[in-house]
């Protein structure tokens, strides 16, 4: 789902599988990174040790060039292990999640240097072991490059402007699904359509709060999908019922009923937001999450309960992806300049795609209006942005000390 926040109950298993991946990514990145021909040592390995309360580094201390380090885990728990430079905080190898009680190997080269060991369970206290610098000559091979975790100042920066951005979308939301109530009560079905599409897609914009919105995303942008009644279920709630409820003359009780609750929980969301966290890691995530979803919702029509707007749906995820780009901006900035002008420039191809498509009363077509020239060149742009986007939580990884999982 594009830009709704946060993903249906019975489309958490794919997040769940997607976000292990991406930080699967991550980690294998920073190893490729760190590691190159000639990484792995011949001489045995050095033991780093995770326990409850500490991090151990025993052994000799490191030599500057190609390493290998076995990671033992002794906790009951998860734990991911991080080696990072003392002076720079850059990340030059991570394990992602080591299960309790058993251990991992990691290659990394490492310039000469002093360093240091994060281990992180996912549940405790994360502990960092003594710091060692490098000696003799070493190997010769040559470092590449760490990452840099995105540091507490960005995190904040970046969290108070998303909100801040969700906060303005939230208001102009509840105006819309107000509207939209009152020409259901009205029996004013054109008009109600047209308040309907405004509110979704002032919803979709706000696409990064999957967490934040907690069990509301659920009952306000939920797929039918899986339900045992499908779109005649109870639980079936939000966006997508009442534009069932529109396009399939529903009868107006039903709809009156659906309608209001739609706007409740709306007001509800708007109420709770300010108290509602934001967690910072997911920021970096929706960068590409968002259109992700929308690929899998939108552009195969499985959110489509009727009004065949999912093209709109669809441009609406595009300025969701733009906002939580724009969190970013100073962050990337630092960090890879390139990729943050190849992203605004997929955003922006991506954007003329779309626009292209729309018709002459501004409406957009269905789907299954499309040409196949025309499914082709949307599917190439938005696969090429997500190539771009699919990079950026591996650039701006969360602070070690601060992210167990």
């Amino acid at each position: 789902m594009p830009a709704s926040p946060r993903p249906p109950r019975h489309a958490l298993l794919t997040v769940v599988v997607a976000t292990a991946l991406v930080v699967l990514a991550a980690a294998l990145l920073v190893r490729d990174r760190s590691a190159g021909p000639g990484a792995r040592s011949d001489a045995p390995p050095v033991v780093i040790t995770a326990a409850t309360d500490s991090c151990s580094w025993p052994g000799r201390d490191p030599r500057p060039g190609s390493q290998t380090f076995t990671v033992s885990n002794r906790t009951r728990v998860p734990a991911r292990i991080v080696l990072v430079d003392a002076a720079t905080g850059g990340i030059w190898a991570q394990t992602g999640n080591v299960a309790g009680g058993s251990s991992r190997t990691v290659d990394a080269v490492l310039p000469a240097g002093s360093y240091l060991w994060r281990c992180i369970p996912i549940e405790g206290t994360a502990s960092v072991s003594p710091t060692r610098a490098t000696a003799g000559t070493g190997d010769g091979a040559v470092p590449g490059q760490p990452l840099f975790a995105i540091s507490a100042e960005e995190v904040t920066d970046a969290v108070a402007l998303y909100r801040a951005a969700v906060s303005d979308g939230l208001g102009q939301l509840a105006g819309h699904t107000d509207q939209l109530a009152a020409a259901v009560a009205a029996g004013d079905v054109p008009g109600a359509r047209g308040a309907w599409l405004a509110a979704h897609l002032d919803y979709e914009r706000l696409g990064a709060a999957y967490g934040t919105f907690g069990d509301l995303a659920d009952a306000l942008d939920g797929l039918p999908q899986g339900l045992p009644g499908g779109a005649d279920d109870e639980g079936f709630t939000g966006f997508l019922r009442v534009e069932d409820d529109l396009w399939h003359d529903g009868s107006p009780a039903r709809v009156a009923a659906d309608a209001t609750q739609l706007d409740q929980a709306v007001h509800q969301l708007v109420d709770s937001f300010a108290e509602a966290p934001t967690d910072p890691a997911d920021i970096p995530l929706r960068a590409h999450e968002i259109l992700e979803m929308t690929a899998q919702r939108e552009l195969t029509g499985r959110s489509d309960q009727g009004s065949h707007t999912g093209l709109a749906t669809a441009r609406a995820n595009v300025d969701g992806t733009a906002m939580v780009l724009e969190t970013l901006t100073v962050p990337l900035q630092r960090r890879d300049p390139q990729l943050l002008a190849d992203a605004q420039r997929g955003l922006a191809d991506l954007t003329t795609g779309l626009d292209a498509l729309r018709q002459p009363d501004g409406g957009w077509p269905a789907l299954e209006e499309l040409t196949t020239r025309q499914r082709q060149d949307l599917d190439a742009r938005l696969g090429a942005l997500l190539e771009l986007l699919a990079q950026v939580p591996d650039v701006l990884p969360m602070p070690p000390s601060t992210t167990p999982s």
